[in-house]
């Protein structure tokens, strides 16, 4: 981590107080180059805006823009080696990036990401085999979890990881140009992590570490995110498997 530029990207989404807290525990490390909060829709800022000693760059929307769209935005912001995507529903609290970071010393690691827990301390499923078209009706009516990768060896090869915290070589975003912007929510990380398997790299979800994170799973709770999400399941399957 010595000598190199590493940049972090987190949208809000009205979420200011959260942000707050993902900051608070980032102040904690010393090796962040920029923090980039994108503000996606109107919301009081001011105690964002009031943070003094730490290097934050707040970008505001206009208008709300999608997950990727608003990274890839961040990313080309300045130069960085590492790029870290981060949600602000999510608590660092002891994560060890010196060890993250270690990983990328393996052959071909391009994409590294921690176990993910809820406040209970239960597993979440951050990290996945990628789906079929049948996949969310698995997960709905919990049929079965086969996609659900709970190795707990020190790391897992994964197919996929959530985009609620990512760390990405820089270099490897540029070649896969980002984020897949035609998606506005839901399956971008999918569709992100598949091109880096696509140009033969690899994907670790580090079981010795862990982040704390909330999630809400709006698509579970509106007909609004419900429908984002089966548009972008479809443009996903349509992308690779249905040409």
């Amino acid at each position: 981590m010595k000598n190199k530029i590493i940049n972090i990207s987190i949208i809000s989404h009205n979420q200011s107080n959260m942000v707050l807290n993902i900051v608070k525990d980032l102040r904690k490390y010393d090796f962040i180059s920029k923090v980039y909060i994108t503000i996606n829709t109107y919301e009081n800022i001011k105690e964002i805006e009031s943070i003094k000693n730490f290097p934050i760059e707040i970008i505001i929307n206009k208008n709300p823009k999608g997950f990727g769209q608003n990274h890839n935005y961040a990313y080309t912001r300045s130069k960085c080696d590492y790029f870290i995507i981060i949600n602000p529903d999510v608590r660092l609290k002891k994560l060890n990036f010196e060890s993250l970071f270690s990983y990328f010393k393996l052959e071909n690691i391009e994409l590294v990401t921690p176990v993910a827990v809820d406040e209970q301390n239960n597993i979440q499923d951050n990290a996945r085999k990628f789906p079929s078209l049948i996949t969310p009706f698995i997960r709905k009516f919990g049929i079965a979890r086969k996609d659900y990768l709970q190795d707990l060896d020190e790391y897992t090869n994964v197919d996929w990881v959530s985009g609620m915290f990512m760390i990405i070589k820089s270099k490897t975003f540029e070649k896969i140009k980002g984020f897949d912007e035609k998606f506005f929510m839901y399956y971008e990380d999918v569709d992100f992590c598949r091109r880096i398997k696509n140009i033969g790299g690899k994907i670790l979800r580090i079981n010795t570490e862990k982040v704390f994170h909330i999630g809400q799973h709006q698509s579970h709770k509106s007909l609004k995110y419900l429908f984002i999400h089966i548009k972008s399941m479809l443009y996903y399957h349509m992308k690779y498997f249905l040409k």
